[in-house]
């Protein structure tokens, strides 16, 4: 079975690639294809890192069934929309746009002068970084830990739009094939685009400046059909620059961390999807049905459910509860699983396929706010290939903010444009 879901996503992979070529439902695909290959050598050569039963248990059809084909269902709202399409882009309310852009650049400047001594701190920490990782003190006396009333609030608001921050990239990226922008007012865009790695930074995380990237490739694939040869030689040198910073971050924070053992411990980041959701559609039953997963927001300001919401301290509840270690990466069926059981994988999977079916617009032509959107919903089959994150308030927030600001951005527009009419 192991080969299954390598074989499947690659091949799926194949016959995306030759219908569209590399368009982001092609990069989601294989980015599925990529961590089931690496499950192959976890699964034979499992003492490569740790020492666990979980390698060693015998893998079933049924869940390997659900692993290749529901995410083949989330995913086929994008393959309809086909990036690789080159579409009429328009700008409907242009002050709208600045407006949105303004949100980010602020964001991003409220962030660094914020947690200004609290980045520089870990940063001059150099090759001892990963040491740093859940310091219980080193958190309590962080910029937002110490922060009260209205620069609490502001930090917590600017948390949220920053876990969204690479929405700055498509406008970044319409600004320069479309608008004739200042080039100060690009540079300071692309840059904003930046504020939710200053977040992985505070947190010494790796998985949020891995998604930034994921993110950052994903966005390219939107506007190619749109970058012309002058674009591309302006904004290569940033644009590697801000991939090979993140490279970086992510090998620093891995060395540290796991030093000899750094090349096992990415084989082990990248290739426990499989293999864990196996081990929980086989092993576990939930301890309690989270809700919370559902309504995040409401969750975390409003419902106690009586167990956290949030990923991490959840996954300690369950540990506590099970003995078992289960903040490990295991695709958005895993999540679902870990909070309401195996049963609510099917019915949330095609609630979201006819969600993002209705909100993506598959028309020839799209204003920004319409391709905005549709970078939102892409954004979450694309981050769950590891985990669920928008089971976050703070995703989730920064989720909602945008999405609700492009919706109103694009009903003002019509009214507007009716109202000339």
């Amino acid at each position: 079975m192991i080969f299954v879901p390598a074989t499947y996503f690659s091949l799926l992979g194949l016959y995306s690639y030759r219908k569209q070529g590399f368009s982001i439902a092609t990069f989601m695909v294989l980015m599925y294809a990529f961590t089931a290959i690496i499950n192959i050598p976890l699964y034979y050569f499992p003492d490569c890192i740790y020492t666990d039963d979980l390698y060693r248990m015998p893998l079933h059809w049924l869940p390997t069934l659900v692993y290749c084909l529901v995410p083949t269902l989330v995913i086929y709202p994008f393959y309809r929309f086909d990036s690789s399409k080159k579409r009429e882009l328009t700008c409907p309310n242009e002050r709208l746009f600045t407006i949105l852009a303004y949100i980010f650049i602020g964001t991003l400047l409220f962030m660094l002068i914020f947690y200004a001594s609290d980045i520089l701190f870990r940063l001059r920490s150099g090759a001892d970084i990963g040491d740093l990782r859940g310091d219980a003190l080193l958190l309590s006396q962080s910029a937002q830990a110490t922060s009260t009333g209205v620069v609490r609030l502001l930090s917590n608001i600017c948390n949220s739009i920053s876990s969204m921050s690479t929405i700055a990239m498509v406008l970044f990226y319409y600004s320069i094939c479309f608008l004739k922008r200042s080039k100060a007012f690009n540079i300071l865009l692309l840059i904003s685009s930046l504020s939710g790695i200053i977040i992985g930074i505070h947190s010494i995380d790796r998985s949020i400046t891995f998604y930034w990237l994921l993110k950052f490739i994903l966005i390219y694939l939107f506007f190619l059909p749109y970058i012309n040869a002058k674009i591309k030689k302006k904004i290569f040198v940033f644009l590697l620059i801000f991939f090979s910073l993140g490279l970086v971050y992510i090998v620093m924070v891995t060395v540290s961390r796991f030093g000899e053992n750094t090349d096992q411990s990415l084989l082990y980041y990248f290739g426990q999807n499989y293999l864990y959701f196996c081990w929980l559609w086989d092993r576990y039953i939930p301890v309690t049905h989270n809700y919370g997963m559902l309504c995040p927001i409401l969750s975390h300001f409003f419902i106690d459910w009586g167990c956290p919401v949030d990923a991490v301290p959840f996954g300690v509840y369950v540990q506590d509860i099970t003995g078992d270690f289960v903040n490990v990466f295991y695709t958005f069926m895993g999540t679902i699983m870990l909070y309401l059981g195996k049963e609510w994988i099917l019915p949330l999977s095609i609630l979201f396929f006819v969600l993002a079916s209705y909100f993506v617009n598959t028309k020839d032509r799209l204003s920004i706010f319409d391709l905005i959107i549709c970078c939102l919903w892409a954004f979450i089959p694309l981050c769950s290939i590891f985990v669920y994150m928008i089971s976050e308030y703070v995703y989730a927030l920064g989720f909602m903010f945008i999405f609700l600001y492009c919706l109103l951005a694009k009903h003002i527009s019509r009214h507007e444009t009716h109202s000339v009419v």
